[in-house]
């Protein structure tokens, strides 16, 4: 296959291909699936183009990427999951080879400027065709008030990622519409579909990124450019006032757009539930992060940590089951992972790849400083959105980071290369560079293919959860337990659901063998502890369980069910004050309370006499 069709090739799957890849059977539908996905497409790019690329070269952006995917591979060391981690990891390794492989295939990005605009076009109809009509059955079934618009994922899995990648995508097409110096009729249609959907996603990450990169990128190129005030006059500023028009009698004329003002209020954000329950996981990663800011707790395993210190104060957390397993700011969960020195690499990658644009702006002829102001604005918009929500997890995503950095690296050329770190590959050299690209890639096939079965194991198991099939949910849990993968999507242990399979059937010593590994695991979640204790207390362990109770009552101090549980193993020990105790501690079920207390008393009594 020629150079140029193998470009082809890989633009098409990962840009295109990448982003309508959906796996109904996988209880996330998108991510592993995408992992693997992009694994051989990036395995496809280190065979057929790198090797034919004229030379290799090194340079500063890449150098950071490279530190900071080496310092998560370090954090393998004090991670405590591996699984978890080794995957966060090789997501990161994605994004640098992705980058990579783009930034030497875009090099003569005339050659490939019209391929990759009209594959955006194509990838921005889809993501508003299924978005769109995710929207109408939406709004003809629950309507869109209240909590109902969390319905609309997009092909992202999570509203709000939705958004930003519709916003990514404007971006781009704004971006790719500068360089062409054309704008056609139905480029308003998708621009104006785009920003509709993004507004109507209420995703105020996405507001403050679009009012960002808006105020810096086209507001600065309009303020210094005398001919582009004309086209801000005539076409911009009308075709945003239709857009807020439209918007504007949306909100007026329907109980579901009054639902939205208060999205477009800055100052309403902290009084919300989601501000209040983010600042408070906010707050709590500060506390991770100041127990070990310099190492951090290894990469991909924030999400195991964050109860440690307790979740007091989370409403939903304490009292609905709710497992937060993203911070929604990478920067924190970054800096909780792999310390201080992850978080400045990190920042230092858009730094530097805006300090580069910077230059190149200022050398750039007057009719590409527009290009070049607006792929700036795109990183602005997406650290804005790293800020408030996860695009770092998903790998359609890291796609979009990977296309922005490279197309920030070929127009700041001149200033990467004038650098001291510059180095140039060729001959040998280059190949042994792709080598240990290909290395590095080898790992990925264990971890696809066992985040793959366990992913699919773990839809059964909630479905046999809910079914009280013990049979099926014993199955799935071992088949789908790896050392790649033994905790699900939300932090449960698979070997939890083993151990209560035999709960269920009343074999408590098989139970208490595998809940004691699941309890390993996941020392932090309460639901996993409780039953780990409650197990022991049925082989009459009692004294070995109270410690247990204990820690599951100090990462919630309002789980009822603990206390009531607790209580029991005190009474069977005779320490029935310590009983009466828990059982007064108690708040949400006053019967049982009053059940139990009757029990206690009437103990103590007899005691007594």
């Amino acid at each position: 296959m020629p150079l140029k069709k193998s470009i082809q090739a890989f633009l098409v799957a990962a840009l295109l291909v990448n982003y309508c890849l959906w796996v109904p059977v996988l209880i996330d539908q998108y991510l592993s699936s995408r992992f693997i996905w992009m694994s051989l497409v990036n395995l496809f790019g280190c065979l057929w183009i790198l090797p034919r690329v004229k030379k290799l070269d090194f340079q500063l952006l890449d150098g950071l990427l490279l530190a900071f995917y080496g310092l998560n591979l370090l954090s393998l060391a004090w991670a405590e999951n591996f699984g978890e981690a080794i995957f966060s990891i090789q997501r990161y390794h994605l994004l640098f080879l992705c980058y990579y492989i783009l930034r030497h295939a875009l090099a003569d990005l005339k050659s490939h400027q019209k391929l990759v605009a009209n594959l955006l076009w194509i990838c921005t109809v889809v993501a508003i065709g299924i978005t769109g009509m995710q929207f109408v059955q939406t709004y003809l079934g629950e309507g869109l008030g209240g909590k109902a618009v969390y319905k609309i994922i997009g092909n992202s899995g999570h509203k709000n990622l939705a958004a930003s990648f519709l916003f990514l995508l404007l971006g781009f097409n704004l971006y790719f519409i500068s360089l062409d110096r054309k704008i056609k009729a139905w480029h308003y249609w998708l621009l104006g579909l785009q920003l509709i959907l993004i507004i109507l996603l209420r995703s105020r990450a996405v507001y403050i990124a679009i009012a960002a990169s808006s105020a810096y990128g086209l507001g600065k190129y309009f303020l210094v450019n005398a001919q582009s005030r004309k086209l801000l006059y005539r076409q911009v500023l009308p075709f945003a006032a239709l857009v807020a028009v439209i918007g504007g009698l949306f909100i007026a004329n329907s109980e579901a757009g009054k639902d939205y003002l208060p999205y477009f209020n800055p100052a309403t954000y902290q009084k919300s539930a989601s501000g209040s329950e983010r600042l408070f996981v906010w707050y709590k990663t500060f506390e991770l992060i100041g127990e070990r800011p310099l190492q951090g707790y290894g990469s991909g395993n924030w999400k195991l940590f964050f109860p440690s210190n307790n979740i007091a104060g989370g409403f939903r957390l304490q009292e609905q089951d709710l497992i937060f397993t993203r911070v929604h700011n990478d920067y924190l969960e970054i800096g909780a992972e792999v310390g201080i020195f992850g978080l400045l690499l990190f920042v230092g990658i858009f730094g530097l790849a805006f300090w580069a644009l910077r230059h190149a702006g200022q050398t750039a002829a007057e009719d590409s400083k527009l290009s070049i102001y607006i792929l700036s604005a795109i990183i602005l918009g997406y650290c804005v959105v790293s800020f408030f929500d996860f695009p770092k997890e998903r790998i359609e995503h890291q796609v979009m980071l990977a296309l922005t950095l490279a197309l920030a690296a070929i127009h700041g050329k001149d200033f990467f290369q004038k650098g001291r770190f510059h180095r140039v590959w060729k001959g040998q050299s280059k190949m042994i560079v792709i080598g240990l690209l290909l290395a590095s890639l080898a790992i990925n096939l264990p971890i696809g293919y066992y985040r793959y079965q366990g992913d699919v194991h773990s839809k059964k198991v909630i479905i046999a959860m809910a079914v009280k099939d013990n049979k099926m949910l014993r199955e799935s849990s071992v088949a789908g337990n790896s050392i790649w993968y033994n905790l699900n999507s939300m932090v449960i242990p698979f070997k939890w659901y083993e151990g209560l399979s035999y709960y269920f059937e009343e074999n408590f010593q098989e139970a208490r063998k595998h809940l004691a590994e699941a309890y390993r695991l996941n020392p932090y979640n309460f639901n996993v502890l409780n039953n780990y204790a409650s197990t022991l207390v049925q082989v009459g362990a009692y004294e070995e369980s109270i410690p247990i109770y204990q820690a599951a009552l100090q990462i919630n101090p309002k789980f009822d069910e603990g206390l009531f549980n607790m209580a029991v193993a005190y009474y069977h020990l005779g320490r029935l004050q310590e009983s009466l105790d828990c059982i007064e501690r108690t708040q949400t079920n006053p019967e049982k309370k009053e059940l139990f207390l009757n029990q206690v008393r009437s103990a103590m009594s007899q005691r007594t006499n």
